[in-house]
């Protein structure tokens, strides 16, 4: 939860930039925990939720290894940076900036 303050400001000063935060949770916690845990820190931005089994999950699929585990996709669903642990604040910036940036001259 580290990083849980920056991503929330990420997501405010992104909110009108072709930028979209998404979270998971899964394989450990009660599904009502978590929802509550949501609503106490305010984290608005889309979430999965996976409670499957292996390997049909997406920890499975995604090679989820830790907390975090920050994937950073195109708008073509490329990945381009994958991070495990926090990046830092400025790393993740950098790279987010420059991926808009680089949407935003494709059109």
């Amino acid at each position: 939860m580290g990083l849980l303050p920056h991503v929330k400001t990420l997501v405010k000063r992104l909110e009108h930039e072709p930028f979209s935060f998404v979270g998971m949770y899964g394989r450990e916690g009660d599904p009502e925990e978590i929802a509550a845990r949501m609503k106490k820190e305010s984290i608005t931005w889309r979430n999965a939720m996976d409670l499957g089994e292996a390997p049909d999950t997406l920890w499975s699929k995604w090679a989820v290894r830790g907390f975090p585990q920050i994937y950073l996709l195109d708008a073509d669903g490329v990945i381009r940076q994958r991070w495990f642990g926090n990046p830092g604040e400025e790393v993740l910036d950098r790279e987010i900036e420059a991926l808009i940036a680089a949407q935003k001259a494709r059109k």
